[in-house]
């Protein structure tokens, strides 16, 4: 990938995540990499998935996780997560 083109990639995720910060009052996703940017930022996170691997494990302790036996009991009102012990 030719460095301009690289240096666009990055400028886009950058404007993604200001749109995120600015405006998500709540991200309902599976990903890893969308739930903990969000959750540094302060915005309530939904996390569910079928399966929960290995690299999921640190996250049950911030935040719930559901998986499809638990999806009816998913608060679709969540506070943000205060995360400031971990972010120092």
């Amino acid at each position: 990938m030719p460095v301009e083109d690289a240096c666009e990639e990055h400028r886009q995720g950058e404007n993604r995540i200001q749109l995120l910060r600015d405006t998500a009052k709540l991200v309902v996703t599976t990903k890893l990499h969308v739930a903990c940017p969000c959750l540094a930022m302060g915005i309530p996170v939904i996390l569910a998935k079928d399966y929960f691997g290995d690299r999921f494990g640190f996250l049950d302790r911030l935040l719930p996780t559901y998986t499809r036996r638990y999806y009816r009991d998913i608060d679709w009102n969540p506070q943000p997560v205060n995360i400031e012990k971990e972010k120092r």
